[in-house]
């Protein structure tokens, strides 16, 4: 890929992903994401695969995962209803999510304030030092 080419998808992809996280508590549409790239549904689809080695649904459930740690510590909010707001289809859901990441079910990080995320990012060091290639 051309250096000026990929400088563009760079920037259509920033403008996606801008508009994912401002949005994220809406239905999301490939239509509008795609228009939001300036590209074709198909083209924005495979363009976005390549540029960020992940899916849109993907994407989305990542950033509204990663969302769902605020919401446990700083609301009142039901385990289930998080569950709902990042998109899993329950607790059950959410917990195996939630533990793969953060390594304690969401119940237990809320009752420890939020120490997991400590764990999590020494977990991941640990993970991608022992994966070399991976930054």
């Amino acid at each position: 890929m051309k250096t000026n080419t990929q400088e563009q998808y760079i920037k259509r992809i920033d403008r996606v992903l801008s508009y994912l996280v401002a949005h994220l508590n809406e239905p999301l549409d490939l239509n509008r994401l795609a228009d939001e790239a300036c590209l074709s549904p198909y083209h924005f689809h495979r363009i976005y695969e390549a540029m960020t080695d992940e899916s849109i649904s993907d994407t989305v459930r990542r950033l509204r995962l990663q969302r769902a740690p605020g919401h446990l510590l700083v609301s009142n909010s039901t385990i289930p209803y998080v569950a709902k707001q990042a998109g899993y289809s329950g607790v059950q859901a959410i917990g195996r999510a939630f533990r793969n990441v953060y390594g304690v079910s969401p119940a237990k990080y809320r009752h420890n304030g939020g120490i997991a995320l400590l764990q999590s990012d020494t977990r991941l060091k640990k993970e991608s030092n022992t994966h070399p290639g991976h930054d």
